[in-house]
C-alpha cells in the first residue's frame, strides 16, 4: 500500500509541474544578478552655434539744419556799398564807419577822419599815414597806396588794386575784382584799410585761387 501511494504522489508531482506556468526569460536563479552599471557624462563634439548677440548702437544725434541767412538792404545813407565781382552787393560801410558784409555780420569798423581801421571788438587794427604807408596794430608795414594814382600794394610791392574814377577795381593781373561806386582818389586810405585789413579776400583773384 505504502509503495502505490509513493508512486501516486510521483505522479502528482509531476501533473503539478506540468501545469506550472513557464518562465521565458533568459534568467534564472542560478545566473547572478545583473550589475549596475555607472554613467559617466562625456561632453559631446557637436558644437551648438548661437546667433551673435547685436548690441543696440545708440540713436544718431539730430542733425542741426542751418538757418537760411537773408541778405539785408544797406541804409539809404551807407558811406558806400561794395559789389564782388559779378557786381553783386558784397558789403557797405556805413555813414559811422561801421563795416558790415551783405548778411548784416559786423566785420570791422573805418574811422575815416583818422585814417584808422578797428575789428568788431573795436580793437585797433591799423592805419594809413599821409604818405600812404599801411600798418597793421603791431605797427607792421603791410603795404602801401598811391593818393594819386589810385594804386594799392601790398608789403612786397606786388600791386593788389587799381582804382578807376569809377570807383573800379582791378586786381594784379587786370582782372575786375568789385567796386566801390561812387569813390575816388579822395577815398584811397579807405579803399586801402578795406582790402589790406578788413576784407583781404576781396583782392585775391581768380589767378590766385
Amino acid at each position: 500500500i505504502m509503495y502505490r501511494n509513493s508512486a501516486a504522489n510521483q505522479d502528482d508531482k509531476r501533473r503539478l509541474a506540468d501545469n506550472a506556468p513557464k518562465f521565458r526569460g533568459a534568467w534564472n536563479p542560478s545566473l547572478a544578478s545583473p550589475a549596475v552599471r555607472s554613467f559617466v557624462p562625456v561632453q559631446s563634439a557637436y558644437e551648438i552655434k548661437r546667433k551673435p548677440v547685436q548690441q543696440q548702437k545708440a540713436p544718431a544725434a539730430p542733425v542741426e539744419v542751418a538757418k537760411e541767412v537773408e541778405e539785408v538792404k544797406p541804409p539809404s545813407d551807407a558811406l558806400v556799398n561794395i559789389l564782388d565781382r559779378k557786381r553783386d552787393l558784397r558789403s557797405f560801410i556805413t555813414a559811422d564807419g561801421t563795416c558790415k558784409d551783405r548778411y548784416g555780420r559786423l566785420i570791422g569798423y573805418i574811422n575815416t577822419d583818422s585814417a584808422q581801421a578797428g575789428s568788431p571788438e573795436e580793437g585797433f587794427w591799423g592805419s594809413v599815414d599821409d604818405d600812404g604807408r599801411v600798418t597793421d596794430k603791431d605797427d607792421e608795414h603791410i603795404g602801401d597806396v598811391n593818393l594819386g594814382t589810385g594804386f594799392i600794394k601790398d608789403r612786397h610791392g606786388n600791386t593788389i588794386c587799381e582804382l578807376d574814377n569809377l570807383g573800379e577795381c582791378r586786381g594784379h593781373d587786370g582782372s575786375f575784382i568789385g567796386q566801390f561806386p561812387g569813390f575816388g582818389y579822395r577815398d584811397m586810405k579807405t579803399v586801402a584799410l578795406y582790402l589790406l585789413i578788413i576784407d583781404p579776400n576781396m583782392y585775391v583773384t581768380w589767378a590766385d585761387v
